[in-house]
């Protein structure tokens, strides 16, 4: 049920940070990133997915959050790895078969108190988090995923690596086999009235999923949206 990707998403990512406050505290696996760019050397793995603790480093100058403390930026280096505002990235799901989250990045920051690196998420639904019958979801294709504004707030360390999402266009005009960290999205998922809304010509939804605009909803998006969804039905 679409309930259940954020009992994953709550176990898999929230445990590992336990005692959060709105103003995450710093964690023993994760290092302080430091201010100035740094050369991580050649033997850094390319696609941030390494086993060691991630080293993060800030690429972007810093501006005052709206927050207390918070301050804001719109690039990291993730192992060397360049993650900005607006990428789209799979997150750590510690299931040992369960597949990565797949999330856009809406927003970077850290809280002056303990510079841990923290990112807003917009959560992507994949087909088995939605109410398709199982039958109804091996019709689609494993790269399918769906737009939500369910928005949470995760460490940048929970970060796999970048990903692609596409639209289904762009996906069928590739010249190559999709990998596994390419998607396409043709559909918005609403996970309060449990319905599929297409994607294109849609200006309201386009609207919803355009960039800032859920950014501080942190978790409260969907309600909000619901209740517009209510003046259409």
């Amino acid at each position: 049920s679409a309930s259940s990707l954020a009992a994953r998403r709550d176990k898999a990512l929230k445990q590992r940070h336990k005692k959060q406050s709105a103003k995450p505290k710093k964690t023993a696996q994760h290092k302080r990133p430091k201010k100035k760019r740094q050369n991580s050397g050649s033997d850094s793995d390319n696609d941030g997915s390494d086993d060691d603790e991630p080293e993060c480093t800030w690429v972007s100058d810093g501006v005052p959050g709206p927050r207390s403390g918070e301050t804001v930026y719109t690039a990291i280096e993730r192992n060397g790895v360049l993650l900005q505002t607006g990428d789209c990235v799979l997150l750590q799901n510690p299931d040992a078969d369960g597949l990565p989250f797949v999330g856009k990045i809406l927003k970077l920051f850290e809280y002056s108190e303990d510079h841990e690196p923290f990112m807003v998420i917009r959560w992507y639904y994949r087909a088995r988090d939605t109410n398709l019958s199982p039958a109804e979801q091996k019709k689609l294709s494993a790269n399918e995923i769906f737009e939500s504004t369910s928005t949470d707030e995760n460490p940048v360390a929970s970060v796999i690596c970048p990903c692609e999402v596409l639209s289904y266009e762009q996906f069928r005009s590739k010249e190559q086999a999709p990998g596994k960290r390419v998607f396409f999205a043709r559909r918005f998922y609403d996970a309060i009235h449990q319905k599929f809304v297409a994607l294109d010509g849609n200006e309201k939804i386009q609207r919803k999923l355009a960039p800032g605009t859920v950014v501080d909803a942190l978790g409260d998006s969907d309600k909000d949206n619901s209740e517009e969804d209510d003046d259409d039905d």
